[in-house]
């Protein structure tokens, strides 16, 4: 029996834009994303990285493990 894996339905699909979809993607194959992570490889600032993550986490997708500096945001189902 496959590992149970929290999919993206459509309708969550939706609500996100691509740089949600990408981080969402990297989540889904295991990477633990940072605020520094996704500001360097996004190139944008705390402030947007900080709003995504909260999308992702209210829409289920991402568990946030951690406080402070050694905040960082796991796939929701790996927990």
């Amino acid at each position: 029996m496959p590992e149970k894996q929290l999919l993206v339905t459509p309708a969550m699909e939706a609500q996100l834009n691509e740089r949600q979809r990408a981080m969402v993607s990297l989540l889904v194959q295991g990477e633990e994303l940072t605020s520094r992570l996704c500001e360097e490889k996004f190139g944008i600032t705390r402030d947007t990285a900080s709003r995504d993550f909260k999308v992702l986490v209210e829409l289920g997708v991402a568990k946030k493990v951690g406080q402070g500096r050694s905040t960082r945001y796991v796939h929701a189902a790996k927990t």
